[in-house]
């Protein structure tokens, strides 16, 4: 194996331990395997220009900063903003040097990798002299930030769904196939349980539509290949879970309750009659109501190319109580500052990557759980966009490490197909 191989595919999974758990081990995978790319011989034959993917984010680069120059020219106050943020939608491309080295087979295992991150990350943020408020029922991110959280821990719920036969499967000696029930069962009632103290609506609603889904399906098609599960073992399985999960919901009754009672009083602020009472909302819902109408309005001012990568429109809405920064709506976000041709550049990309996954899986060089957990952890991602823009460092790290998973079947269709400037695939 090739020197740049190694180390392409160590930066990986320090990338991918590290995005959660530590941002300077993850910015060394990342600079590891960046380097690994341009030392890689694709690169020097010249070709990399013919994927599809590399074009788009030419264009992408050369769209940013002529936005940010021109946002600089007119708003030079906020120069330092306007390029932090120009950084932060250039960085999310990264996922092109992270699916360089991803074999399509290792997904399940990087995935599993990226989990433990996660919840290490945890343990090492969260104050546990907190500990007596959130079995009372305190809100928290563990050091996170809580709408980040209430992601996190939901893409986790639905993977441990999709890699359920994967890691329950096989015929193994009965004491293995308990000890791995077990493990799999705790650590999922402790990713639910996390999701339940960030008390993230927005989160719940994504894992209760797309974990149902996902569980249905993974369950399907677990006897439709033919994984080696016995019905008894699948029966046990499922009464465990089911179990674990009521009486999960059950420990948290009183705060699944609050949020219900918070719900309804958001329906009343929203019935209220347009001619408002008070010039400030102050529901959680009606807000973001406001800075969705609000956000509309400005980026119909300016359609087509936006009001600049850092330019903030929230904190001029004077509906709304002071000290929001941002429109709580990634996609409003992404109009209002890089407007219609910035929405489409991303699009098409999203477009690629699912085009590439969905082939991939139709010719058996993606395996079906892993190309459900691809498509399953986008859509909790997307619902969760409608209500929130938290672009830290730990959200930047999903969205590549997604990205890369479903773009890594474009390397290796390259490779299958014979296609010149294919680099060779790795082992994992």
């Amino acid at each position: 194996m090739p020197a740049s191989e190694r180390l392409g595919i160590v930066g990986l999974y320090a990338f991918a331990i590290g995005g959660f758990f530590s941002t300077t081990l993850a910015g060394i995978g990342l600079f590891s395997m960046v380097c690994a790319f341009v030392l890689s011989p694709p690169l020097r034959a010249g070709s990399l220009w013919r994927d599809p993917m590399v074009r788009l984010l030419g264009l992408f680069l050369i769209y940013i900063a002529l936005r940010t120059a021109w946002a600089i020219y007119e708003f030079p106050e906020t120069a330092s903003e306007q390029l932090d943020l120009a950084a932060t939608w250039t960085g999310v491309w990264l996922f092109v040097f992270v699916a360089r080295w991803l074999d399509a087979r290792a997904i399940p295992a990087l995935a599993g990798v990226a989990l433990i991150g996660f919840l290490l990350g945890a343990a090492r943020r969260q104050d546990w002299t907190e500990l007596s408020l959130l079995i009372e029922g305190m809100r928290a991110g563990f050091g996170y930030g809580i709408p980040q959280a209430g992601l996190f821990s939901a893409v986790a719920a639905v993977g441990l769904a999709c890699f359920a036969p994967r890691f329950l499967g096989g015929y193994r000696p009965r004491w293995a196939a308990l000890a791995r029930l077990v493990l799999w069962v705790g650590i999922l009632a402790l990713v639910i349980q996390m999701l339940l103290i960030t008390q993230s609506r927005i989160s719940w609603i994504a894992v209760v539509v797309i974990g149902s889904v996902t569980a249905l399906l993974t369950i399907s098609q677990a006897y439709k290949k033919g994984f080696p599960v016995s019905r008894a073992r699948t029966l046990l399985a499922l009464a465990v879970v089911g179990g674990s999960i009521i009486f999960v919901l059950f420990v948290n009754r009183d705060v699944i309750g609050l949020r219900y009672t918070q719900y309804l009083h958001s329906a009343e602020a929203l019935s209220r009659t347009s001619d408002h009472a008070h010039d400030v909302a102050d529901d959680p819902v009606e807000i973001r109501v406001e800075l969705l109408r609000h956000g509309i309005e400005r980026w119909r001012e300016r359609p087509l190319f936006g009001w600049g990568p850092g330019t903030r429109v929230a904190p001029t809405i004077k509906s709304v109580p002071e000290g929001i920064g941002h429109l709580h709506n990634t996609y409003l976000e992404i109009l209002v500052r890089l407007g219609l041709l910035g929405m489409a550049i991303f699009g098409a990309a999203l477009w690629l990557m699912g085009r590439s996954a969905w082939h991939a899986v139709r010719a058996g060089r993606l395996a079906t759980d892993s190309f459900v957990f691809i498509a399953a952890a986008f859509a909790v991602a997307a619902i969760w966009a409608t209500a929130n823009f938290r672009p830290t460092s730990e959200v930047r790290f999903l969205i590549i490490l997604l990205s890369a998973m479903a773009y890594s079947t474009a390397w290796s269709g390259r490779q299958a197909s014979g296609k010149p400037g294919a680099p060779p695939q790795s082992e994992s």
